[in-house]
């Protein structure tokens, strides 16, 4: 995931004290003409839909994909006050047993209620959430959407009681490869308590996402001319602390990335192209070696059984190698299984070798000759540690 930037500000849209003195009955009419002309127009920005607002603003690039920013509604502050006591409550936990056990559906606190708010027309919105978690996929509007090409953003939280204690996280984001620079999107959701039939307090939470047209940092740094023809073999030798568990540990391949003449940005572009005969013509070709030979369906993740067989990951699995290249990150990787009731500690000085992860590129112009291609090899030999 990329956030280019990411800039926070905390607003309040409650209605101002008019400061400017008294008005005469023409001034006064020709404000309210004013009030009304906004009214009726929908790209005014109001302050009907909360009685607070705390707005978040993001800078993504055109890349970005899915997640770019993460939120902590237990710790976040508006002018001085954290959102539980805006919101009249003594605590955050009290706050979160208010809303209610997590679902699909926004109505589900007694006293406080967590849903949408249509940016559009100001209206609430109370339809099922349609995320991972209590949240809305919406248009370029604002406007709630099912996840596919029409959708641009989303907004979700989670929230509840576990055995590490009580949390209220807020996830925001946008739909990869539909964004286009220049864009801005706005979504809305509103945390509501009725503390009485006479007494109901808003508070909303505004996210604004601006997109930026990519640039490649690393574009001035390879040549393709420089391009390594044949093959290129990297050492991957270290040990994996079963402690560590997914952690792992991790391997630069910026010596690959050379080898390639690639940026990253370039290599999340390129695409694998297939002959009429199903064989590898031009693009990038990723796949996992075990002994020399190519393992069937593994392509850069292999889990692997304490006696070094292949393994879905699950019961029985111990040690993981893989690799992975983004806009931002070239890395291999190796780890252990770290599910509860897990048998990697039964692997400790055990050592794993004979793994490789073969990277082939072969630009499109090469035609499918495989003698100019690039290929790097990958080369593990881990030992499991405790």
């Amino acid at each position: 995931m990329l956030v280019a930037a990411a800039a926070f500000s905390l607003q309040s849209c409650g209605k101002s004290d008019d400061n400017s003195g008294k008005r005469t009955s023409q001034e006064e009419q020709k404000q309210e003409n004013k009030e009304e002309e906004k009214k009726d127009d929908p790209s005014t920005p109001t302050a009907t839909w909360a009685d607070e607002v705390i707005t978040f603003e993001y800078e993504c690039y055109t890349t970005a994909s899915y997640g770019i920013a993460e939120i902590d509604y237990m710790t976040l502050q508006k002018d001085g006050k954290y959102l539980y006591e805006l919101l009249d409550y003594s605590s955050a936990e009290e706050m979160i047993d208010d809303l209610g056990e997590q679902s699909s559906n926004p109505d589900t606190g007694e006293e406080l209620l967590f849903f949408g708010n249509d940016p559009v027309t100001d209206s609430d919105v109370m339809s099922d959430f349609n995320t991972n978690g209590a949240g809305y996929w919406l248009n370029g509007n604002g406007v709630v959407q099912n996840w596919g090409d029409d959708a641009r953003m989303f907004t979700e939280a989670q929230y509840g009681n576990d055995e590490e204690g009580y949390y209220f996280v807020g996830y925001v984001g946008v739909m990869p490869g539909v964004i286009s620079a220049g864009d801005q999107y706005e979504g809305r959701m509103v945390l509501q308590r009725t503390k009485s039939a006479t007494e109901i307090i808003r508070v909303g939470l505004q996210y604004i996402i601006n997109v930026k047209e990519f640039v490649d940092p690393e574009a001035s740094s390879y040549d393709a001319s420089k391009r390594t023809i044949g093959t290129k073999d990297i050492d991957c030798s270290g040990e994996v602390s079963v402690a560590t568990g997914y952690t792992g540990i991790y391997f630069d391949l910026s010596e690959a990335q050379e080898a390639l003449q690639l940026t990253k940005y370039e290599m999340t572009k390129i695409e694998t192209v297939k002959d009429d005969d199903g064989n590898f013509y031009s693009g990038l070709k990723l796949e996992t070696l075990q002994d020399g030979t190519a393992i069937e369906g593994v392509t850069s993740n292999l889990w692997l059984d304490i006696n070094a067989a292949p393994i879905a990951w699950g019961e029985g699995a111990i040690i993981c190698f893989e690799n992975w290249y983004t806009v931002d990150e070239f890395k291999a990787h190796v780890c252990t299984y770290a599910e509860e009731g897990n048998t990697s500690a039964d692997a400790i000085g055990k050592t794993y070798s004979g793994i490789t992860q073969r990277i082939t590129y072969l630009p499109a112009d090469c035609e499918g000759d495989l003698s100019k291609a690039t290929v790097v090899n990958l080369n593990y030999t881990i030992k499991v540690v405790e």
